[in-house]
């Protein structure tokens, strides 16, 4: 006798499952993460080694290492489980007094004391030398400023120009001072003829000027004016007066007794290059080959359909595809019509031939049957001949004797349930 799970047994099943597992959620979760921390070479609640600094430290019976930093035996370490560590940067300045930076007093030594004279090479030295050096600059402003001083110079000055002016050849004549400021004069004349310069160059002369023009013209005379009979030159004015009235000419055009307006040259300058005079027509015509205005064009295509989605009124008519043809072309109503006609045509009836063997070929529309083994309503396969190639149909007897029926079959119970997820 087999055993199945009927509806009562599967859901006590499903209630024992949600049961067990509702826990074992919570284990899957942590062995993921068990199996993660493997994954990557671990092992869970195991310490191999922990090191500090190269010593290792045995964990204690809670797994845990216990390390302690202090203080350094030595001037700039940290005692870190017993054992010194240098601090960089710090060594011996770490526990270092701030007085203990200038234990030999050089420093001291260089700053000197607030007395010192100038002299001392301490900084308080150099300051009184810079005090005293100040007061002395103060000093010889305030006596140069001074009348006495200014006289002495004035002095000096005068028995200066005295030894300049003696000396002839010399280009200072007088050396002077007037309130503090100094002022001379020179020894050198300007010539004021040109008989006191010398013509080394060769430059023309007055009288090589006069030699030049001797028996030449003495005056020309320039009309204002040109006129018909004079023989005089114009001035530069009459030439540009008479020029003034007058037009530039062009070889090969000339001037019209029609005025040009600035109306006609605005409607000239309004005209492509190239431009012909074209006469535009206002209505469609089967003749005219001139251009069409814009609007009759629009008028025209409102009548007509659109190429894409178009909507057509009153009875649109379009040529008739022969028959079989398969494009995207229209179909017509006369050609869907012949279209129909030749495929209700076409059909034919079913007919039924009972044979002891399947003919070479078979006739279309025929279903063969050929006498089988079977019993009641099925003691024949059927057989269509279809694409050159017979084809079975098949048979309507289903044999189920490999098969259980539900008097072999017994519900497994609770209790047999129980058994197996205890297993």
């Amino acid at each position: 006798m087999a055993k199945y799970l009927d509806n009562n047994g599967l859901l006590y099943f499903w209630q024992k499952i949600k049961t067990i597992f509702a826990t074992q959620d919570d284990l899957d979760t942590l062995s993921g993460r068990v199996d993660d921390i493997v994954s990557e070479g671990g092992e869970p609640n195991v310490i191999d080694t922990v090191q500090v600094n190269g010593t290792a430290l045995t964990p204690d019976a809670n797994k845990a290492v216990n390390v302690t930093i202090a203080q350094g035996s030595s001037n700039g370490t940290l005692a870190v489980n017993g054992t010194n560590v240098s601090v960089k940067g710090l060594k011996s300045a770490a526990y270092t007094e701030s007085s203990a930076y200038d234990a030999s007093g050089a420093a001291a030594a260089v700053l000197g004391a607030s007395t010192d004279a100038a002299t001392a090479n301490t900084v308080y030295g150099a300051k009184a030398a810079a005090a005293a050096a100040q007061a002395d600059a103060d000093a010889l402003e305030e006596l140069v400023g001074s009348t006495a001083v200014s006289t002495q110079i004035t002095n000096a000055i005068g028995a200066l120009d005295s030894s300049i002016s003696a000396e002839t050849n010399k280009a200072i004549a007088s050396v002077t001072v007037t309130n503090g400021k100094i002022t001379g004069s020179t020894k050198i004349t300007v010539p004021t003829n040109t008989n006191q310069l010398t013509n080394g160059a060769g430059y023309q002369t007055a009288s090589d000027v006069a030699t030049a023009i001797s028996g030449k013209q003495d005056t020309l005379t320039f009309d204002t004016a040109p006129t018909e009979d004079s023989t005089n030159p114009v001035t530069s004015g009459g030439v540009y007066t008479a020029l003034a009235g007058k037009v530039n000419t062009e070889t090969g055009k000339g001037l019209s007794e029609n005025d040009f307006t600035d109306t006609l040259l605005t409607k000239l300058n309004g005209i492509e290059a190239g431009a012909n005079k074209t006469t535009v027509d206002s209505a469609l015509s089967s003749t005219s080959t001139n251009p069409l205005q814009n609007k009759a064009i629009n008028t025209a295509l409102s009548n007509k359909a659109n190429l894409a989605s178009p909507t057509f009124t009153g009875t649109p008519k379009a040529p008739t595809a022969a028959a079989g043809t398969k494009t995207t072309q229209i179909a017509t109503t006369e050609f869907v019509d012949t279209a129909v006609t030749n495929a209700i045509g076409s059909i034919t009836g079913i007919s039924f031939e009972i044979v002891t063997s399947l003919p070479s070929t078979g006739a279309a529309g025929t279903i063969y049957l050929i006498s089988n083994s079977g019993s009641g309503t099925n003691i024949y396969d059927e057989y269509i001949y279809v694409n050159s190639k017979w084809e079975k149909i098949g048979t309507t007897d289903v044999d189920l004797s490999s098969y259980w029926n539900t008097s072999n079959l017994t519900a497994i119970t609770n209790s047999e349930i129980d058994t197996i997820l205890a297993a």
